[in-house]
């Protein structure tokens, strides 16, 4: 938000004139990476660690973690859920209606490559997530990652001519030939 109202550029692609792709741009948004939890706890409603109070160290595994979870009750552990706050140039990318789950994440690393490419950027100067996440993508989150950022998603989401170029390196990048859309492998 700027003054209190969103500042967002909104976009849409059409194929004919129904829309395929939706596409919302903002400078400087603010990103949270929130870690909630070990990968392979199987208890979905605990999140976080707990943090050891006295000495200051995190509980090494779930099991650990499980095993104090008692020992919150006299204030030996807390649960905490760490995270990150960052600001970037970010662009989130819908497609309608949302493909597959291994079309979306086909889709995701495609795009990425054919950003690259379009643009020159290297791997580092940009990154791309699922979200909500792996394992349920409706959309894909790309933002700037190099300080300042290289301005290309605010070009995706305002120039018209940008994302037909797009998909056309996307198309190249797997071997299909975009015109005819031939398999060339």
């Amino acid at each position: 938000e700027v003054g209190g109202k969103l500042d967002r550029k909104d976009a849409s692609v059409l194929v004919g004139d129904a829309p395929a792709v939706e596409l919302s741009y903002g400078d400087a948004t603010d990103l949270y990476r929130i870690n909630l939890g070990w990968a392979k706890s199987k208890d979905e409603l605990t999140k976080g660690f707990l943090l050891e109070l006295e000495r200051g160290t995190w509980a090494k595994s779930s099991a650990v973690a499980k095993d104090a979870e008692s020992a919150t009750q006299d204030g030996t552990y807390k649960r905490v859920v760490p995270f990150v706050k960052d600001t970037k140039n970010a662009l989130v990318m819908r497609f309608v209606p949302t493909p597959s789950l291994p079309e979306m994440a086909a889709l995701q690393a495609i795009f990425k490559q054919a950003i690259q490419l379009e643009f020159q950027l290297e791997s580092r100067e940009m990154s791309c997530e699922a979200m909500p996440h792996k394992a349920e993508r409706h959309e894909i989150l790309f933002y700037e990652s190099s300080e300042g950022g290289a301005g290309v998603l605010r070009q995706i989401a305002e120039d018209p001519d940008t994302f037909p170029r797009l998909a056309r390196r996307a198309l190249e990048a797997m071997h299909f030939d975009p015109d005819t859309l031939e398999d060339l492998a």
